[in-house]
């Protein structure tokens, strides 16, 4: 009986340890399988996921780059304008500084001139060429111009008043075809005709005349208003010989002469009024 009942208990043990066993060997079948299909499973989406991330990663990149280069686009367009700012407030500022030098300029003059009476003017309008032949002044008759008067600017004499309004006046300059002025050469003790000369003015330049053959002129002579007129006081500077040549048909000299005067760039002027105007 007691055998019977311990042969009982080994094979319930038995039973037991089997049980356990299979039971293990079951739960390690069944974890390499999950493996085994985890694996197989990645293996065939993981290509697709690197595919879609990096779709997904360039679309996102794609979205971000424009959205930067908008940024970007307003951000150099501010910079643009305050630039363009900066160039315009730079150039109003040398402007300024120009405008202030040639007033300081014509101050001067006014104060080498102070023999005469004169009134500064600013150049309003000139006819359509490179060269200020003819021109117009803001200041007439009312400011006690009047015909004749003499145009000055800091380099020398520039022509004189041909008409004048009320509140403005026309300036032809030397270099105008129909301009003539009595010239002076102090190294020679000469006397001669400053002309406008038409191919000449397109260089604005004027031409010396009624010099005689045997005249010593030369390159470098400068050339002053000579007073023989009742426009022009003597002593006013207009220029300097350029060239000298011969004329065998009128057996006579002639010179080229470039004025003292800028006749591409004339803002502002200093006119000698007639009434007062007086040979020194």
């Amino acid at each position: 009986m007691s055998f019977f009942k311990n042969r009982k208990n080994i094979i319930v043990l038995l039973c037991i340890v089997v049980i356990s066993v299979v039971s293990v060997i079951v739960y390690m079948l069944s974890k390499d399988s999950a493996t085994i299909l985890e694996n197989g499973v990645n293996a065939v989406l993981s290509p697709i996921q690197k595919v879609v991330s990096m779709c997904t990663n360039g679309v996102r990149g794609f979205f971000s780059f424009v959205t930067d280069a908008n940024e970007y686009r307003k951000e150099n367009e501010v910079l643009r304008d305050e630039l363009n700012q900066l160039r315009t407030e730079y150039k109003s500022i040398e402007e300024y500084q120009a405008e202030n030098e040639r007033l300081k300029e014509l101050l001067g003059l006014k104060e080498e001139l102070a023999e005469y009476d004169t009134v500064g003017a600013n150049v309003i309008s000139k006819e359509s060429t490179n060269w200020f032949t003819v021109f117009t002044i803001d200041k007439g008759s009312a400011d006690g111009i009047a015909e004749n008067d003499v145009v000055m600017v800091t380099g020398g004499l520039v022509g004189h008043i041909e008409k004048v309004g009320i509140n403005w006046a026309t300036v032809v300059s030397l270099i105008d075809p129909t301009s003539s002025v009595g010239g002076y050469i102090d190294r020679i003790d000469e006397v001669a005709i400053v002309e406008g000369d038409f191919s000449l003015s397109q260089e604005g330049k004027c031409k010396l005349t009624h010099l005689p053959i045997d005249s010593a002129l030369s390159v470098g002579d400068t050339i002053q208003t000579s007073g023989l007129s009742d426009i022009y006081p003597r002593g006013l500077l207009i220029g300097k010989v350029d060239a000298v040549y011969t004329d065998a048909s009128t057996s006579s000299k002639y010179a080229v002469v470039t004025p003292m005067a800028d006749f591409t760039n004339i803002k502002e002027v200093l006119v000698i009024r007639k009434g007062q105007a007086a040979n020194p």
